[in-house]
């Protein structure tokens, strides 16, 4: 006769002690933390973005990449680039990464106008 089925651990107990998780049940388990996850990560941008927008603008030092600034001011992300030695608030923390600081490039985008 064969060996009885393992008994199904619960996803509490796989939280508390990873280490008593048989790995045959691995697979399921893994996959319900995957759904828990997912409602959890839901939930949380469901409210996330108002917070995260009202942070970033009361921030005096933000800064915008190079696609949030084209998007925002209508411009391409190449025409930014071509342009960054001369635009205030300009940086390049890394050899291929520009980022704008979003309040100097605003006053300088604005009187050009």
């Amino acid at each position: 006769m064969g060996k009885p089925p393992p008994k199904k651990i619960r996803l509490e107990d796989a939280v508390k002690d990873p280490a008593r998780v048989p790995a045959e049940e691995a697979p399921r388990v893994l996959c319900e933390l995957a759904a828990v996850q997912t409602v959890i990560a839901a939930k949380l941008s469901e409210s996330a973005p108002a917070t995260l927008e009202t942070s970033k603008a009361a921030s005096p030092g933000n800064y915008l990449t190079v696609e949030e600034v084209a998007t925002r001011y209508k411009v391409s992300p190449r025409w930014l680039r071509e342009r960054a030695d001369r635009i205030p608030g300009a940086t390049r923390p890394t050899r291929k990464c520009l980022r704008f600081h979003e309040g100097k490039f605003k006053r300088w985008f604005d009187s050009r106008k």
